[in-house]
């Protein structure tokens, strides 16, 4: 059986990311004091109360926004189009 769910780190890669390519500029440039951010250092508190550091996931936050971002075509977007057509793809389905 395949496995459905993310790994810890698989969150926390995916929730930076995900702040990071969405988040206004100030709302990264204040990752401690938005409630965004807030929000979701919350929740992975709660779901790891003895070793998740709220201030260490806001700065990953911030720094994943400064990195450039991929543009084009290419291998990244191929992988990109793999994973939606697999999320919406019955397993043991014909295409």
């Amino acid at each position: 059986m395949k496995r459905t769910s993310m790994t810890r780190d698989e969150q926390v890669r995916w929730a930076t990311a995900y702040l990071a390519a969405n988040l206004s500029r100030e709302d990264v440039a204040s990752a401690e004091t938005s409630i965004t951010v807030q929000a979701f250092a919350d929740f992975f508190a709660a779901q790891w109360p003895r070793t998740f550091n709220k201030m260490h996931f806001a700065a990953q936050v911030r720094r994943a926004a400064q990195e450039p971002v991929p543009q084009g075509i290419g291998t990244a977007q191929e992988r990109s189009v793999a994973l939606f057509h697999r999320l919406f793809t019955l397993p043991g389905g014909t295409r």
